[in-house]
């Protein structure tokens, strides 16, 4: 069972959590924290005992990113390691989190200090990672280049080229 406070693993017969001295109340292994949600500590806990070869473990990996990067879940927001786990789910195939990351890259203040303040590699790997969610099937990504292409934002016939040969050229302009 996990505490309800601090999300640690704690022994059912403990009358109080030896992490952060809560009191311990009766529950089965993985269930829900009051709010009706697994906390973040419970879901990273998941993670960690998971098989790699888990079929729902790239969608596990986007839904810690994803509580991360808005404060759910009992999470703190923090940018940096939402983006760790949205990169993890990503390498596993996972569209929201590449939209995440092309988010990420193209326009959060954040990341220019990822490429010591190279923003051209910012806006390639945005761009990279917008084309792997739109190749997924994945419309909000498929938009978004789309504007981008449209607005400018995209120029020059081979960097049109390169992005639709990345992301796939249906549904582009």
């Amino acid at each position: 069972m996990f505490c309800e406070n601090c999300g640690n693993q704690i022994k059912s017969v403990w009358k109080f959590c030896k992490y952060c001295g809560y009191a311990v109340k009766k529950q089965p292994v993985n269930s829900a924290s009051n709010d009706g949600e697994l906390n973040i500590f419970q879901m990273e806990y998941a993670i960690k005992k998971a098989s790699p070869n888990d079929p729902h473990m790239a969608d596990m990996l986007m839904i810690i990113g994803d509580a991360y990067f808005r404060g759910l879940n009992h999470a703190p927001v923090d940018k940096k390691k939402a983006m760790e786990y949205f990169e993890k789910a990503a390498d596993l195939g996972n569209a929201y989190s590449h939209f995440q990351l092309g988010g990420y890259y193209l326009w959060d203040d954040d990341s220019k200090n990822d490429f010591d303040g190279d923003t051209s590699l910012n806006f390639g790997m945005g761009i990279m990672h917008l084309s792997k969610a739109h190749l997924a099937g994945f419309q909000s990504a498929t938009d978004m280049l789309n504007d981008m292409i449209n607005e400018g934002m995209i120029t020059g016939a081979s960097c049109i080229d390169d992005v639709l040969d990345i992301g796939g050229r249906e549904n582009l302009v």
